[in-house]
């Protein structure tokens, strides 16, 4: 089955009509049973994936960003349906991670190609995650990001610069597997991690691996201005644990301490969370079809 979010990415509807046609073509031709469902209310989803589930489907594709991956693979965590991904989001984090083409018609093929693996989940404030989760500015950013008009990443680097600009630092304690404890003041973010990256090649934990049992805090601390460009070039290398101002604790379990409440985000959506967020893993928790080889594209 595949599930088509017609409002994913920056052209909202007109791309999916042709990933519609594309997939009836390339299916038909390969002799593949499949049916495409188009996921136009936010309250059909249950519907469509219950349909998946007491139809025996074996594979569910997501086409979408991280939050339609979000919403279909936490209905599958403890089933046998595999989640498949089609990237069709902004920043197609978690498709990046696993190596699929942002390219439609090279990642249907990679699909049809792909093998199902037992895959970690992780889960925020009650609320579960495939990619990664967190609060601060990076949780601001899409907030705003989420009410512009405009999509894409140079939207999204506009909405950041802002932020770095205008952000107030917030101290939070933190309590790794319940044993460790760390105290950390004027922070500019905290993100637990599963996967590798936020998006558009910006990888915010790139030693993540969402098959090794565990999950990553990375901190970010107050960092002067003049040293951003610096950060974001180790942000876009895959090297940003080199910046002085970035800490990263592995672990199972997490427990993030703040003053109030506020701005959080899961998977890319934005949510408010308390002052205490418990974080935790879901070890091996999904069936996800990976692509047999990374692509480029």
């Amino acid at each position: 089955m595949f599930v088509i979010n017609p409002v994913s990415g920056k052209r909202k509807g007109a791309k999916g009509d042709k990933i519609i046609r594309y997939i009836d073509r390339e299916y038909r031709k390969a002799g593949e049973m499949y049916v495409i469902r188009v996921w136009d209310q936010p309250d059909r989803i249950d519907l469509i994936v219950n349909e998946a589930i007491e139809g025996n489907f074996q594979v569910i594709v997501a086409a979408g960003g991280d939050g339609t991956i979000n919403e279909i693979g936490r209905r599958l965590m403890g089933t046998e349906i595999a989640l498949g991904v089609l990237p069709m989001g902004s920043g197609n984090g978690y498709a990046r991670h696993l190596g699929y083409s942002r390219k439609y018609k090279k990642a249907v093929q990679q699909i049809l190609r792909a093998e199902a693996k037992a895959v970690d989940a992780g889960e925020f404030g009650g609320f579960p995650f495939m990619n990664n989760a967190g609060i601060g500015i990076d949780a601001e950013v899409i907030e705003r990001f989420a009410q512009s008009e405009t999509r894409g990443f140079r939207t999204y680097v506009r909405l950041a610069t802002k932020a770095i600009l205008s952000y107030k630092p917030f101290d939070v304690s933190l309590t790794v597997d319940g044993v460790r404890e760390y105290e950390w003041k004027n922070l500019l973010l905290i993100d637990i991690a599963n996967g590798t990256q936020w998006g558009n090649g910006a990888k915010v934990s790139p030693l993540s691996d969402i098959q090794d049992g565990y999950l990553e805090a990375v901190v970010l601390q107050k960092t002067p201005f003049i040293e951003v460009p610096r950060l974001v070039k180790l942000l876009f290398t895959g090297k940003i644990y080199r910046h002085p101002n970035v800490r990263i604790v592995r672990g199972k379990t997490f427990e993030i301490r703040r003053m109030a409440k506020g701005n959080a985000h899961v998977d890319g959506e934005a949510v408010i969370l308390g002052e205490t967020i418990q974080a935790q893993i879901h070890e091996k928790s999904v069936r996800l079809l990976i692509p047999t080889r990374r692509a480029k594209g």
